[in-house]
């Protein structure tokens, strides 16, 4: 059981040796109160397919253990349940690209392993930007920034006046526009020092059902996936290496 504050209790209890690696894997599938963006407590509940409008006090799932060599650690979705008003849940089934999925960890003091496909380990941690590689895909709505104030949304069959609050939240929490508070949020969001280069253009990922649930709680908890320099070669964040792709717009 994982509790909104960071108490994790087990059952049964995990040997010694196995449970900082356990207690990591309860946090990466259930995320964390003000966790970075994409694993964070909220998004990581409605990725599992609970309402965004019902944040848990407490989650708990049934984890297996299927390769003790690498602690791949499998959660079983159907075990899951969240704590709400002072009663347990089920969660709904979560679709199927917003599905979490397995979770590997490496023997303890293993800092070589390889990594699987759907998480951020063996990524490059030279450039500040590569650190936003996410565990999950919670992308279902994508937002563009621009420093010069230009932001655009893209959702499909999203309310015009969703679209609009959520342009307007980005606007004012990222800075677009207001070039002071542009330089500042970025070197904050990405650790940049302060001879580092600030990109002049954002595109991050959102989850959609915390846009339609609330756009000002949504703008907060975004998942950047690229950036630009100078509005039209965008660097992916996303695929842990620097392919650069053209804009054609």
């Amino acid at each position: 059981m994982h509790y909104r504050e960071g108490r994790i209790d087990l059952e049964p209890d995990a040997p010694d040796d196995l449970l900082d690696a356990v207690e990591d894997a309860v946090r990466e599938y259930h995320g964390t109160e003000g966790g970075p963006p994409g694993q964070t407590w909220a998004e990581r509940h409605a990725a599992a397919g609970g309402p965004a409008s019902a944040v848990p006090e407490a989650r708990r799932v049934r984890l297996r253990l299927d390769d003790a060599a690498e602690l791949r650690f499998v959660a079983l979705p159907e075990t899951a349940e969240y704590l709400h008003g002072g009663e347990w849940h089920a969660y709904a089934p979560a679709p199927q690209d917003l599905a979490p999925g397995n979770l590997k960890l490496g023997a303890p003091g293993d800092t070589d392993g390889d990594a699987d496909e759907g998480t951020d380990e063996g990524t490059d941690e030279d450039s500040p930007f590569d650190l936003f590689s996410s565990l999950f895909d919670l992308h279902s709505v994508t937002a563009e920034l621009h420093a010069d104030g230009r932001v655009q949304v893209q959702g499909e069959n999203l309310a015009p006046e969703v679209t609009d609050a959520l342009e307007r939240h980005l606007r004012a929490d990222l800075g677009a526009g207001d070039p002071e508070k542009w330089q500042a949020t970025l070197r904050e969001l990405f650790g940049l020092e302060s001879g580092d280069e600030v990109p002049s253009g954002l595109r991050v990922g959102l989850l959609r059902q915390m846009v339609e649930a609330d756009p000002a709680l949504a703008a907060q908890a975004i998942t950047p996936s690229a950036v630009t320099f100078d509005g039209q070669t965008w660097t992916e964040l996303d695929t842990g290496d620097d392919d650069e792709e053209e804009d054609d717009e």
